[in-house]
């Protein structure tokens, strides 16, 4: 990570009981970083950021659809109000080692699964909805 944004390095964990869109807020272990999903992958410095589009480093490009950090493969960061966003080669995000992410993979491909079923649900509740309305005008 470039300098300015050195303090936003280290190791990071999952805030318990803290999500935002259905993922976890992950905070840096020394207390100065935090990383979250919105539209994207998004770090910064300042906790009130956390759920916003506010920040110093995001996923960038296709990147922004990734499902976890880890997968991201291009991090931009913000240089100044001249230069705006810049693609940054030197930022990744890794999996400790000895970290096995088979329970987490296991747990979300559950949950892509019960929205997809919610999604369904609705559509079909939406449709009936839709029919009943036509038949009554």
């Amino acid at each position: 990570v470039p300098p300015p944004y050195k303090r936003l390095s280290g190791t990071y964990s999952a805030v318990p009981e803290r999500m935002v869109q259905g993922s976890p807020v992950w905070r840096n272990a020394a207390g100065t970083g935090w990383l979250w999903r919105r539209n994207g992958w998004l770090i910064s410095s300042d906790e009130s950021s956390v759920g916003g589009s506010r920040c110093s480093i995001s996923s960038g490009g296709d990147s922004s659809m990734a499902k976890a950090p880890q997968l991201v493969q291009t991090w931009e960061l913000f240089a100044d109000r001249e230069l705006g966003w810049q693609s940054e080669p030197g930022i990744s995000v890794q999996v400790a080692p000895g970290f096995d992410g088979t329970t987490h993979d296991t747990l979300c491909d559950r949950r892509e699964e019960r929205e997809a079923a919610l999604t369904m649900e609705a559509d079909e509740v939406l449709r009936k909805w839709k029919l009943r309305q036509s038949r009554a005008g």
